[in-house]
């Protein structure tokens, strides 16, 4: 897993809450993508029916499935330092005037796929 951003390499980054039923999906969707390889193999060898998709039709081949897209997001902009509210800087502006730091400078918010992510750190 990806522990820093590609833009601004903070490791202030995690998957949301959404990332875990998009796994749910993507593994049932798996699921009835190898049943249907099953019966779809049995059917080329004579030994059961032709396959039908979801909309009832006859299969000609095994469609592949249809996987829901996970994400990653950064969190350094809702990091910085405050004094007024409490909020602390995660590395305490450490060698930097408060609010001056690498860290409570940065206004990254990215929100991308994973698949845009590993692009972007390409």
């Amino acid at each position: 897993a990806q522990t820093q951003t590609a833009i601004t390499n903070h490791e202030y980054i995690d998957q949301p809450p959404s990332n875990a039923d998009a796994n749910k999906l993507n593994k049932d969707a798996m699921d009835a993508y190898a049943v249907l390889q099953k019966e779809f193999a049995l059917w080329k060898k004579r030994k059961g029916p032709q396959p039908t998709g979801l909309d009832g039709k006859l299969l000609k081949k095994v469609p592949p499935p249809e996987m829901k897209k996970k994400y990653i997001r950064c969190h350094c902009r809702q990091l910085m330092a405050n004094p007024r509210t409490g909020d602390k800087c995660p590395i305490k502006c450490k060698g930097y005037p408060i609010r001056q730091c690498p860290i409570c400078t940065c206004s990254c918010n990215m929100y991308a796929t994973e698949d845009d992510f590993r692009d972007i750190a390409a």
